[in-house]
């Protein structure tokens, strides 16, 4: 299996490659990371490009975030999910977060919120 068969069956949700089993797979996928990222960059920025000429923006951007998410399989819809070490996910729209930390390893959190001025952009579960 080639190293951009890897990548990519490591890094998107579509069918095309064998997930790396072994360390040394990972390490033969790693270079094609920023090509197959390329390529799902291209697709979230041509369905951003094409919805904004058909629908208003503020419909292009959920849109292309969507397609992001759709690639990559990063909503996880049931809620419950383990990560390893280096592992990322990107979740949007009504989900819910309720976490606890099963390692002694660290967390890097990066949110981003985004939301039209005076309208409430989160609720609380309580």
């Amino acid at each position: 299996m080639t190293g951009l068969a890897l990548a990519w069956a490591f890094l998107t949700r579509i069918a095309g490659g064998v997930h790396p089993e072994t360390d040394e797979d990972l390490g033969r996928a790693v270079p094609w990371f920023p090509w197959v990222g390329a390529i799902i960059g291209m697709a979230v920025w041509a369905v951003y490009g094409l919805a904004t000429l058909l629908v208003p923006e503020a419909l292009g951007a959920p849109l292309a975030i969507l397609t992001g998410m759709a690639l990559t399989g990063g909503l996880h819809e049931d809620g419950t999910r383990t990560y390893r070490t280096g592992d990322s996910i990107m979740e949007a729209l009504n989900v819910s977060h309720n976490g606890s930390t099963e390692g002694d390893g660290q967390v890097r959190i990066l949110v981003v919120n985004m939301g039209a001025a005076g309208v409430a952009n989160t609720i609380s579960d309580e």
